[in-house]
């Protein structure tokens, strides 16, 4: 019964499990004449439009955008139709899915073929999302292909009325093992799913662990090689997952080139949770993420006003080089020399001066003022520089010839505190041959990085160019002779997979980065060095002391530079004794330790191969044999003990001595020794018919012919 002022009496009937299709909520007061309802407003029900789609892809494209994001170009081989009855039956269904990434942008792609590889439909898409990586892409590639078949089924189902289960074996193939296993972590236990919510892209891990389960009989997951295309494209060639997975992998960079950037993610009902930075949806390494964003503004304004930068000048510096290696140092050796250093904070003799006037501003080495460059730049200090440009040597095996020839002028232009600025400009006024500047393509890196600095260089501050110039470099060698390119790149394989047969292998370093980690502990140690050299008490002239003898030490191992092998002469004296001289004594110390026992064990070396490639004594007096004599070493030691004269030693007993007024110019040869001979024995030989011979061809006292010019003459009566 309705009562005034919208107040209804009532009486207690039930309780339903639903509100009716209009409910609204509303505020009730319960008072003695009944409920009284306050002002609401009424729902207008909305009439669904049950009208089917016409077409399958019609159907597929009217669903919602966090589903029909991900098929941007779709292609059937033959009808959808045909497709369902294949999924129907109980045949084999091959899917293969593979998913590709550069900065800011996936793509994916798939291919669904029959059981004899005969490719039935073909798409490809693109992963939203804040930087997608190519973990994302494999995931959103397989959860399109899924989604595919589940939203097919159901649409042929509702179309001809079909209640039959799929029967069909359904074969995935993949080249993302990380997937794989994520994947069969999520079916570890019942709730493992709820474990991995702050895990990477957990939005469409969940989304595909979801939809696999949908199957009847769970999808068989195979793992396949990627790229196996390189060697050979041939359909009847290769296997068939490695020829669906090149089909998948083509599609892939086909969508990555055409497509666009899409930070934003739609909502999925099923991930109940986003989380949205900057109109970019955050789908891995949330905390990181978080502090990056938040400590990035500040941190750009501490940079600028540090060093004198702009905004635009802390864009164009690559960051990815610089952060791996200060996070690696910091993890080991902490965070006190290396930020301090990135930051120009190193308490050097001119900033420790400033606090404090008892301090000496000067370095203890070579008595300049000591700031922030002269770390790097003193002249009792050379070893650093030596030591970098190894360094950059090392880079011309990998990096672009021009770009080692830039940082070397660059930086041996700060060590020596030139102009940078007329070091750049004669760098950039080389011609070849035919009058083209040779470094015409390299101006902006050149203009870049000067404006960054080439100190800050050291420190990490790479430009971006660095990279873009060895990425063309690298398709310029490879676009000017492809065939011996690709031939060159697939020795480098082979013998990869035969030195790496067994064990994991790692991502190689970037060469850039790899140089920024070698640099840091060269500069470390002479930090070190320096510390040593500033804070140890001169007591006496200790300091002065221990140079003096570490000079005379170093000055006696240059003069047997000649006595050691040629090799190790080039290792051990690079260096002129002056220049040697001229570093610190703890750089001393260091040569000297490092290379003295290298020196004795050189010398003993060639001593003893100059042994072996010497002639023996004896050859010099006999043919053939050395003299059999034994030599008494016994001395008399009676008082009318005569001394035994050398003409009378048998080994000195050779040559016969000279007479007086004699040219000593010219060799008397010695008369040979006769031997009895028993006429008993050489008759017998000879009614033999032999002739009787001794054991040497040559007597004993048979010498090498020798004559020594005469020079002199000899002597006038």
């Amino acid at each position: 019964m309705l009562a005034d002022n919208d107040t209804y009496n009532y009486e207690p009937v039930g309780n339903v499990a639903t509100l009716p299709d209009d409910a609204s909520p509303t505020d009730v007061m319960d008072t003695e004449e009944g409920w009284r309802i306050s002002i609401h407003q009424s729902v207008q029900i909305i009439q669904k439009n049950n009208t089917r789609s016409e077409t399958f892809l019609e159907y597929l494209m009217s669903q919602e955008e966090h589903v029909s994001q991900y098929y941007t170009e779709i292609e059937f081989l033959t009808a959808p139709i045909k497709i369902y009855e294949m999924i129907k039956s109980i045949n084999k269904v091959n899917i293969a899915t593979d998913g590709g990434a550069i900065q800011f942008k996936g793509s994916l792609g798939f291919v669904i073929a029959d059981e004899d590889g005969e490719i039935l439909l073909s798409c490809y898409g693109q992963p939203s999302g804040n930087d997608p990586l190519s973990f994302r892409s494999e995931i959103c590639a397989f959860l399109a292909a899924v989604r595919l078949v589940t939203l097919m089924t159901k649409y042929y189902d509702n179309l001809l009325q079909c209640d039959e289960p799929i029967r069909s074996k359904i074969q995935v193939y993949t080249d993302s093992l990380s997937m794989i296993n994520k994947l069969e972590a999520y079916g570890a236990y019942p709730t493992a799913s709820l474990a991995m919510v702050l895990d990477s892209e957990w939005d469409v891990l969940s989304a595909l662990h979801k939809a696999l389960k949908w199957f009847r009989t769970y999808p068989k997951i195979n793992w396949v090689k990627s790229h196996q295309d390189d060697l050979v494209f041939d359909k009847k060639a290769m296997p068939l997952n490695a020829y669906l997975n090149s089909e998948a992998d083509e599609l892939a960079t086909i969508g990555l080139k055409r497509l666009q950037e899409k930070p934003r993610v739609p909502m999925d009902p099923d991930t109940a949770i986003q989380f949205h930075i900057n109109h970019r949806t955050i789908t891995r390494d949330l905390k990181r993420t978080v502090r990056e964003i938040i400590h990035l503004k500040p941190l750009k304004q501490y940079y600028c006003k540090r060093f004198g930068w702009s905004e635009n000048i802390f864009d164009i510096i690559d960051w990815d080089v610089f952060r791996p290696v200060y996070k690696k140092y910091l993890a080991t050796k902490g965070i006190q020399w290396m930020h301090k250093f990135c930051i120009r904070k190193l308490p050097t003799g001119e900033r420790v001066h400033k606090k404090d006037h008892f301090h000496d501003q000067r370095c203890a080495s070579c008595l300049d003022n000591e700031d922030d460059d002269h770390i790097l730049q003193c002249s009792h200090r050379r070893s650093i520089r030596k030591k970098v440009l190894n360094q950059i040597n090392l880079l011309r095996n990998t990096v672009d010839p021009r770009l080692c020839d830039i940082m070397r002028e660059g930086l041996m232009t700060y060590f020596k505190g030139q102009s940078v600025s007329t070091a750049m400009l004669r760098l950039r006024g080389q011609e070849d041959v035919d009058n083209n500047q040779i470094y015409k393509r390299y101006t902006l890196l050149i203009d870049e990085q000067v404006v960054i600095g080439w100190d800050n260089l050291l420190r990490g501050k790479f430009s971006k160019q660095w990279k873009i110039q060895q990425k063309a470099f690298i398709t310029r060698r490879k676009l000017s002779d492809p065939r011996a390119y690709a031939r060159a790149q697939k020795n480098k394989k082979r013998k990869e997979a035969k030195t790496n047969k067994g064990t994991k292998k790692k991502n190689k370093t970037e060469a850039f980065h790899a140089f920024f980690q070698a640099i840091i502990p060269i500069i470390h140690e002479t930090w070190t060095d320096r510390c040593i050299d500033r804070n140890t008490p001169v007591l006496g002239g200790r300091i002065v002391a221990e140079y003096d003898s570490l000079t005379k030490k170093i000055t006696h191992l240059y003069t047997l530079k000649e006595m050691v092998l040629p090799e190790d002469e080039l290792k051990i004296f690079n260096e002129p004794l002056k220049t040697r001289l001229a570093d610190t004594n703890q750089q001393l110390k260091k040569w000297i330790n490092r290379w003295r026992e290298v020196i004795d064990h050189s010398m003993k070396r060639v001593k003893e191969l100059a042994q072996d490639n010497s002639k023996p004594i004896w050859r010099h007096f006999t043919a053939n044999k050395p003299a059999k004599t034994t030599v008494s070493r016994k001395t008399n030691k009676g008082k009318k003990a005569t001394l035994k004269k050398m003409h009378n030693n048998p080994l000195t007993n050779v040559f016969k001595r000279l007479k007086k007024k004699r040219s000593s110019s010219r060799v008397v040869q010695a008369k040979t020794t006769k031997y009895k001979m028993n006429h008993m024995i050489s008759k017998l030989y000879a009614q033999l018919g032999k002739k009787r011979s001794t054991s040497r061809t040559k007597t004993v006292m048979d010498v090498e012919i020798q004559e020594i010019d005469d020079r002199f003459g000899d002597e006038p009566k």
